[in-house]
C-alpha cells in the first residue's frame, strides 16, 4: 500500500495516511522533523530530567537540537532566548501542540516526528529558524536529511544534525530508485540552498513534487511499523 492510499485519522494518534501531504492542497500546515534521542542513562538526559518529561523518565525519547549555554547566555542556534526544555525548541512547546506523533523509528539516531501547532506562525518560524530540521512534507524532510548526510560524508561536518542524518540514512536502507528521486528530482532544501550561496536558503520552495509510488510504498511500510509515544525502551 502507498501512503497516499492509506487510512487516515485526525488527532493525537493519526493513522499512516494522515502523514501524506499533497503539494498545494494539504501541505500548508503541520511539521515533520528529524530529532536527536534522549537516553536516561546518559548525562545529556539531565537537560530534560529536571523537568520530568513522562516519556523519557525510564526510556529513550525524541527531542530537538536546541541547547542552552549558560556560560555564553545563548542557544546553540545563536538565539538569546532559552529553548523550551521539554522539546528542545523555541516555538514548539507542549501547551501549543495540537498533534504530536512519531512517524518513522530510526533509533539509535533519530525518530522522525510530525506535529501541528495551535499558532500557524510558530510553524513558519520553526521551518525558517536558525536550526534546519523542520519541513512541511516527508519528501522535503528526506531531501534535507540527504543534504545533511552530504555535509557529513563529503564536507566533513561534525554538527549534531549532520551526524544524526548520516547515521539515519545509512540505517534506513532506502531503495536506490527512491534515493535517486530524492537527490535528483526534489529541489534543493535549506542546506543545499545555503551551500549554493542562496541568500534566502530558509525560505520554502513553492514547487514541491508529489511522492512517487515506490517512495509512497516504502514510507507506508516504515510508518505502519513505528510505535506510539512512550513505548520506546
Amino acid at each position: 500500500m502507498r501512503i497516499q492510499d492509506a487510512p487516515r485519522t485526525d488527532g493525537m494518534a493519526p493513522l499512516p495516511g494522515y502523514f501524506y501531504k499533497k503539494p498545494g492542497v494539504s501541505d500548508h500546515y503541520g511539521l515533520f522533523s528529524f530529532t536527536r534521542i534522549i537516553n536516561p542513562s546518559e548525562e545529556d538526559f539531565s537537560e530534560v530530567a529536571s523537568e520530568q518529561r513522562c516519556d523519557t523518565m525510564s526510556t529513550v525519547g525524541p527531542t530537538g537540537f536546541h541547547r542552552w549555554d549558560d556560560g555564553r547566555g545563548t542557544c546553540s542556534c545563536g538565539s538569546a532566548d532559552r529553548p523550551y526544555r521539554l522539546t528542545g525548541h523555541h516555538h514548539i512547546t507542549f501547551p501549543e501542540l495540537k498533534v504530536l506523533a512519531p512517524v518513522i523509528d530510526v533509533r539509535p539516531y533519530t525518530i522522525i516526528m510530525y506535529m501541528e501547532l495551535k499558532n500557524p506562525a510558530d510553524e513558519v518560524a520553526s521551518i525558517e529558524g536558525l536550526h534546519t530540521e523542520h519541513c512541511r512534507t516527508l519528501q522535503e524532510l528526506f531531501r534535507l536529511m540527504y543534504e545533511w548526510k552530504y555535509a557529513h560524508d563529503i564536507l566533513g561536518s561534525r554538527e549534531e544534525m549532520a551526524k544524526v542524518c548520516a547515521g539515519a540514512i545509512n540505517m534506513l536502507d532506502i531503495p536506490a530508485e527512491v534515493q535517486r528521486w530524492i537527490t535528483e528530482e526534489m529541489p534543493p532544501e535549506k542546506v543545499g540552498r545555503y551551500l549554493a550561496g542562496s541568500t534566502e536558503a530558509r525560505t520554502r520552495n513553492e514547487d514541491i513534487p508529489d511522492i512517487p509510488d515506490l517512495f509512497g510504498e516504502w514510507l507506508y511500510g516504515k510508518i505502519s511499523t513505528t510505535r506510539g509515544i512512550g513505548t520506546y525502551g
